[in-house]
C-alpha cells in the first residue's frame, strides 16, 4: 500500500469513556472528538460504533477501509487481504465478505463446501 495515507498519533483516552470501551476505542474517539477537519474513524466493535456516531464521528470497519483503498487505487484488488483476514483472528461475516467484492466488482467468492 502507499505510504503516508494513515497516520498514527498517540494520545491520552477520554477517562470517561473507558468504562465502556477499550483504551484503543477510547484513544481513538478522544483524539477524533479532538481533531480539527476531516476525520474518518476506523472501529469494529459496534459500542464503538455508537459512541462515535453519538460524537456525530464518520466512522467505518476493514471493510469500509478496504473497498475506500481498492477505489483509490491504493489496492489492485481486495481479494488477497480479505484471504488474509480469514486465516487470521479477524472475522468477517460471508454477508460482508460478498458486499465487499460486490461493491470492489470483484469475483464473486466460491461456495464453500
Amino acid at each position: 500500500m502507499r505510504a503516508g495515507w494513515i497516520e498514527v498519533i498517540d494520545t491520552e483516552a477520554d477517562t470517561a469513556l473507558l468504562g465502556d470501551l477499550d483504551a484503543g476505542e477510547a484513544s481513538t474517539l478522544t483524539l477524533a472528538s479532538q481533531h480539527t477537519g476531516p476525520c474518518l474513524v476506523v472501529l469494529e466493535e459496534a459500542l464503538g460504533r455508537w459512541h462515535a456516531n453519538a460524537r456525530g464521528l464518520a466512522v467505518t470497519g476493514l471493510a469500509g477501509v478496504l473497498i475506500a483503498a481498492r477505489r483509490a487505487g491504493i489496492i489492485d484488488s481486495v481479494r488477497p487481504y480479505l484471504d488474509r483476514l480469514e486465516k487470521s483472528d479477524f472475522r468477517l461475516s460471508d454477508a460482508v465478505i460478498q458486499a465487499v467484492l460486490d461493491q470492489t466488482e470483484e469475483t464473486a467468492r466460491p461456495e464453500r463446501a
